[in-house]
């Protein structure tokens, strides 16, 4: 595979197409439950992100929300 030239081609793309690819990808990296190698650091971080969400669930966003945001909306 020539992975600049898969590049050029998905540069031609429009935006919405590209992030459904994105999305794609990422599911099929999902459905492979490979473990993320983090830091301790990351690890930390993670930790205290996902314990001041679920201190204030407010913060944070649906999926909905997020595609929305990304492709223009508010």
């Amino acid at each position: 595979m020539n992975l600049a030239a898969t590049l050029d081609d998905i540069k031609k793309l429009d935006v919405n197409d590209r992030l459904d690819l994105v999305q794609a990808i990422w599911d099929s990296i999902e459905e492979e439950s490979v473990p993320a190698d983090l830091t301790d650091g990351q690890k930390e971080d993670l930790s205290r992100r996902m314990a001041e969400l679920d201190a204030n669930p407010s913060l944070g966003l649906t999926w909905e929300q997020l595609m929305a945001r990304v492709r223009g909306g508010k």
